[in-house]
């Protein structure tokens, strides 16, 4: 059984959720230099892929307290998903199962290493196969995605996708941080 989402993954799930469909239609980073701005929040000065800024973002702001003017968000800030996983490895909260406001990481077999990240918005099935890989189907939230879920596109995207632990994909639960 898949457990639900707490109150924490809720706010990360509703504040991701509010940015799905920006995209910038002149295929650059999201409208004006947003893109440079949330890469810069998190540590990086560089170009290139903003979907980890971006989840970074999520996370510090869905966390706020303006009682205390500071955020409880627990995951480091930074653009590389590799960082991100070696940060959740050593604190024993990478995992290779999902559940609801999990952050994902898509692993690639081809590059052998993580090459995005976002959210789990909900997970619908996952399957075990006995001759085929593992693999979780959940409605992911994600940026610098296209429609296809492609990386690189100029969008803020929500789609279903196929998260494979065989394959390497994992799955961070931040709120064990706390």
């Amino acid at each position: 059984m898949i457990a639900a989402a707490s109150a924490s993954s809720a706010a990360l799930i509703a504040a991701a959720s509010a940015f799905v469909g920006l995209q910038d239609v002149s295929g650059g980073l999201l409208p004006g230099s947003v893109g440079e701005v949330l890469r810069r929040q998190a540590g990086s000065r560089g170009s290139g892929c903003w979907d980890m800024a971006l989840l970074y973002h999520w996370g510090y702001w869905s966390q706020f307290d303006y009682r205390a003017d500071e955020s409880s968000w627990p995951l480091i800030p930074t653009t590389e998903p590799e960082a991100l996983a070696e940060f959740a490895r050593a604190r024993g909260v990478l995992g290779a199962k999902p559940c609801d406001g999990d952050v994902f990481l898509q692993y690639s077999p081809r590059r052998s290493e993580f090459v995005r990240g976002g959210v789990i918005a909900h997970v619908y099935i996952d399957h075990d196969r006995p001759h085929d890989a593992t693999y979780f189907e959940a409605v992911v939230l994600e940026g610098n995605s296209n429609r296809s879920g492609e990386l690189g596109g100029p969008r803020v995207a929500r789609l279903v996708r196929r998260l494979c632990p065989d394959l390497g994909d994992r799955f961070i639960r931040w709120t064990e941080l706390r």
